[in-house]
């Protein structure tokens, strides 16, 4: 479709125009994919430009929504609850998004007008990811059944790749599993099962490089 900010508007904008919106309806629709390396994100932050009521999604979750009812049912007719005469830079605000995922993330945004018709629809999104700096991994004591049924507590950072390795004498060390936490995972525990007569005795975790 084009670039932001996505405009019908007579008006000077606080950045210039760069896609013109030819048809207006009451709520336009929007989609964009931002990649997510394979680092542990600290902190979301936003910005907008918006007239007049705004709704986004990350991954089909609804984020945010701002000039908005949020207790009226969403449709492509519901109108906004503010009527902005010239759109304005909204934020940077710090949003909460537990469901990022390493690689391809959708965003999608619903822009909703006051009144129809209208002749001004305004919308850019900016969308700014911070990575925190690893914190090393933390095993607590395992619990072993003298079946072989074992489980351990890994605390960890979220999106990071955990290696989990096990010793029966601290020299030579096998590999268990691997373990990826969610992007605001911090403890995961993490069952399995040995050879009962190859019960280890010692567990490490280490952090694996990004993919």
């Amino acid at each position: 479709m084009g670039g932001a900010p996505f405009f019908r508007e007579a008006d000077p904008l606080p950045v210039p125009g760069v896609t013109f919106l030819a048809d207006l309806g009451i709520t336009s629709y929007f989609r964009t994919t931002i990649h997510v390396p394979d680092r542990p994100v600290s902190q979301v932050w936003i910005q907008g430009l918006v007239d007049d009521g705004w709704v986004l999604y990350v991954n089909g979750r609804r984020t945010l929504i701002s000039g908005i009812s949020s207790s009226l049912p969403l449709n492509s007719g519901l109108r906004a609850n503010r009527s902005i005469d010239n759109a304005t830079i909204e934020g940077p605000t710090q949003i909460q998004v537990p469901n990022l995922v390493v690689g391809t993330n959708w965003i999608a945004v619903e822009l909703h007008q006051f009144e129809v018709p209208r002749e001004d629809a305004v919308f850019a999104l900016q969308m700014e990811l911070t990575y925190g700096s690893d914190i090393p991994p933390v095993l607590g004591d395992p619990i072993l059944n003298a079946d072989g049924r074992c489980s351990v507590v890994l605390g960890g950072q979220g999106m990071r790749r955990y290696d989990i390795e096990t010793s029966t004498d601290l020299i030579q060390w096998e590999p268990w599993t691997q373990v990826v936490f969610a992007t605001n995972e911090q403890v995961r525990r993490i069952e399995g099962r040995f050879d009962p007569g190859h019960l280890p005795r010692f567990f490490r975790a280490r952090v694996l490089p990004p993919r």
